[in-house]
């Protein structure tokens, strides 16, 4: 069985889980981003993963500790010309094979806030 709660806001929440049974018990608690927040302005660095990076056709991206409500991913290759973007959920599989081999800039955008930012490599 896995556990589910419905947050009723967007909002940065302390999510805790409690683990028993006859002999013991442990907590563990993270720190969850839902959506994007009105005091965005708070420098945070999330736990995002797009693998694998270099990629050749296919890439995944998943958010560990960030639940998007509207996240896009943009590309930009060497001159800032925006050639790629798509709309990204907390797990989602990204076709880059319209793309060149070369070496792009991306960001991670969520209700006009930019979360994170890299470099990618299609080979």
């Amino acid at each position: 069985m896995s556990p589910m709660h419905t947050y009723s806001a967007n909002g940065i929440y302390e999510v805790c889980l409690t683990v028993s049974n006859e002999k013991s018990s442990n907590t563990s608690c993270q720190e969850l981003q839902i959506g994007p927040v009105a005091n965005q302005n708070i420098q945070r660095d999330y736990d995002i993963n797009i693998f694998p990076n270099p990629v050749e056709d296919v890439t995944r991206l998943v958010f560990h500790d960030y639940l998007p409500e509207e996240a896009m991913i943009i590309l930009y290759d060497a001159s800032g010309q925006k050639v790629f973007s798509e709309r990204v959920y907390q797990e989602s599989t990204i076709d880059l094979s319209s793309l060149n081999s070369g070496v792009y800039l991306y960001e991670i955008v969520d209700g006009g806030n930019k979360i994170d930012g890299g470099k990618m490599i299609k080979i």
